[in-house]
């Protein structure tokens, strides 16, 4: 490679628009089963259908976005009239998407005054959710926002 192309080649990589990796990850169902009592066998799980991921690494900002067409969340302990903490309609259609951006230098084409952003939209969103069941979702929270 001569002096020319070697050139051609950093200025094309230092383009902002310049996608360095796309990855995208389709997934039928992703279930996760997390438990928050051993004893009792108690355990929330997290059920989404239909999930594509698209991850955008361009020079200055990482971009993820997220479609599903379906949601859940179960609480075991509950009773079955009232498992679903959270649920989507099943319509088989992409319902739910999430648009996460990280900037990592003003110069990126997505740059909006701060840092990163986070929108999460969804067609209907049913909740069904009492004190107890926030106090089983504290330990996972947690542990995500590592508090």
């Amino acid at each position: 490679m001569d002096f020319k192309e070697k050139m051609a080649t950093t200025i094309q990589t230092r383009d902002p628009h310049h996608v360095g990796a796309k990855i995208t990850l389709v997934f039928p169902i992703v279930a996760l089963d997390l438990t928050y009592d051993d004893d009792q066998k108690s355990h929330l799980v997290f059920e989404a259908r239909s999930l594509m991921v698209n991850i955008f690494n361009r020079p200055f900002d990482l971009q993820i976005l997220l479609d599903l067409s379906e949601l859940s969340i179960q609480d075991s302990k509950r009773n079955s009239a009232q498992r679903y903490l959270a649920s989507t309609p099943n319509l088989n259609e992409n319902l739910i998407h999430i648009d996460y951006v990280n900037i990592q230098n003003k110069k990126s084409p997505l740059y909006k005054d701060h840092g990163a952003e986070l929108m999460v939209e969804f067609s209907e969103l049913k909740l069904d959710i009492d004190t107890t069941t926030l106090m089983h979702l504290r330990p996972f929270i947690v542990v995500l926002l590592h508090r």
